[in-house]
């Protein structure tokens, strides 16, 4: 079969319009929105502040709410929604705090999904999710005492985390 330059021009413009389309459609999708950010085990929700981060029961302070900015990597920077946009930080020693946004690794999550769980309190099947800092590879962990850290991730539910992203 003999090829034509018509013929392969219509191929080039097809294939053009192939990787034009591919080139514009977005990487993933990220969540949008703002979300609480409550503990699975404890029922708690997550307060940063500039001393350390925090797990309070919902009668003591209305929820604060966090938005998950994705990034590269698939990481996301998990912002909450006070003043000053705190960013949920962490370091080596296992600390976890509010800081002003900076884009550093320690500000930077991967968002696991557990798949769905009976939440008692709740009366339902809810998403859940566990949150791996970048930098350390250690999981955000929360206790019935109110205080947020991290540590090694070891698959207990003091480590999962509902509300995280959108309903499903």
């Amino acid at each position: 079969m003999k090829r034509t330059p018509i013929g392969r021009a219509a191929v080039v413009a097809a294939l053009s319009a192939v990787v034009l389309a591919v080139s514009q459609a977005p990487a993933s999708a990220a969540p949008s929105g703002w979300h609480e950010l409550d503990n699975f085990q404890t029922g708690q929700h997550t307060f940063l502040t500039d001393g350390g981060g925090k797990t309070l029961s919902r009668i003591s302070v209305p929820a604060h709410l966090f938005a998950f900015n994705l990034k590269e990597g698939g990481y996301y920077e998990v912002v909450q929604n006070d003043a000053v946009w705190k960013c949920l930080d962490s370091n080596h020693a296992g600390n976890v705090y509010g800081m002003g946004c900076n884009g550093g690794d320690y500000q930077r999550w991967r968002v696991e999904d557990l798949g769905n769980r009976w939440i008692d309190r709740l009366q339902r099947n809810t998403h859940v999710y566990r949150l791996v800092n970048k930098a350390t590879g250690r999981c955000l962990d929360a206790n019935y005492d109110g205080a947020l850290y991290t540590l090694g991730c070891n698959g207990g539910n003091h480590q999962m985390w509902y509300h995280v992203l959108p309903w499903r």
